[in-house]
């Protein structure tokens, strides 16, 4: 990319430890390099985490004071940037894991029909969701999708 002429390369790392030195040389040639979703090991990129806690206080904030059903539609068991994001998301929205607020979480993938299948699902188990988490914009445009088709996607 860098012989290619690259002012910025965007990646999403499947070894985070041994990028590291290639991302380092192209910084030091001028290239802006951006992790967009899995962090480098040491992390020198987004910090999902914080991307999270974002999340869940502008999540809160817009509760407006009304107690909170929360589906999480998560990406998978143990992918470091899902744990990030949903950890920072709970942290942000005050909430602890096994919280009764908590009243349903799936894990998508991070794909939007699997996004869509995960929420029909929360919808059945908790009707009266009103606070939706999703690892990525797939993701979301299943949850929403789902809420549309069951009417409930004003106020969510």
């Amino acid at each position: 990319m860098m012989t290619a002429g690259a002012k910025a390369i965007l990646i999403t790392p499947s070894d985070t430890k041994a990028i590291v030195p290639s991302i380092k040389k192209a910084r030091a040639a001028g290239v802006m390099v951006v992790a967009l979703d899995t962090p480098t090991d040491p992390q020198d990129a987004t910090d999902n985490f914080k991307a999270g806690v974002l999340i869940g206080k502008y999540a809160k904030a817009a509760l407006n004071g009304k107690p909170a059903k929360i589906a999480t539609l998560d990406l998978a068991p143990g992918v470091s940037v899902g744990v990030l994001r949903h950890n920072g998301f709970l942290e942000g929205f005050g909430v602890k894991e096994g919280d009764p607020s908590i009243v349903c979480s799936q894990d998508t993938r991070g794909d939007q029909s699997k996004g869509q299948t995960a929420m029909e699902n929360c919808l059945q188990k908790a009707p009266d969701i009103n606070v939706v988490y999703t690892i990525n914009e797939p993701a979301a445009a299943g949850a929403y999708r789902a809420l549309k088709a069951a009417g409930k996607d004003k106020g969510v």
